[in-house]
């Protein structure tokens, strides 16, 4: 390992002929990038993050599904978590993680296009809600999980599955790994 690490030059890059794994630096000898090497491959979200983050969206919503209360259960997510982040990264780490986990839940849902951060709110996505109307809720809630999926996906990426969630951990003790399961009434089931 102590070799691979001498062989990254001033740029970071490796020099040709040494490929680290996964990365995106592997070229082929014609100079181009892989065609089966996919940006969004680079976050990567875990079924049980997806389902962990669907249960906050519901719990956040009230049980609803329409895409107003989808919204609203995204955007105060995000604010509730920022809250905890800001200690970390900072005001403008905040805008630039949920800025990168809205610009990864558009790829999966163009349809999100007009979603932006907006500069002068504390966290509001402006365009979220008129990007929802109009869809059915299985793709509303979908888009909706992605956003905040995306989000947590950054931060278990960048930090670990024990720090990146201890944010989630502090605003929902209730979905704690030493919590006990939900009931069906909390869980609107």
């Amino acid at each position: 390992m102590g070799s691979n690490i001498k062989a990254i030059d001033a740029r970071g890059a490796a020099p040709r002929g040494i490929h680290w794994p996964g990365s995106c630096s592997q070229v082929h000898r014609s100079g181009s990038t892989p065609h089966a090497f996919k940006r969004s491959a680079l976050i990567q979200r875990s079924p049980a993050l997806d389902e962990l983050v669907r249960r906050l969206v519901r719990q956040e919503a009230g049980g609803s599904a329409d895409p107003e209360s989808l919204a609203a259960a995204v955007e105060g997510a995000c604010r509730k978590l920022s809250g905890e982040l800001e200690t970390l990264v900072g005001r403008d780490g905040v805008a630039a993680l949920i800025g990168r986990a809205v610009n990864l839940a558009k790829r999966e849902f163009p349809f999100l296009g007009a979603v932006r951060l907006e500069p002068d709110a504390p966290v509001a996505l402006g365009g979220l809600r008129e990007s929802l109307q109009g869809r059915d809720r299985a793709e509303a809630e979908a888009a909706s999980v992605a956003l905040l999926a995306n989000l947590l996906g950054v931060l278990v990426n960048l930090l670990g599955e024990e720090l990146g969630l201890r944010p989630v951990w502090n605003v929902w003790p209730s979905e704690s790994p030493g919590a006990a399961p939900p009931t069906s009434r909390e869980t609107g089931e």
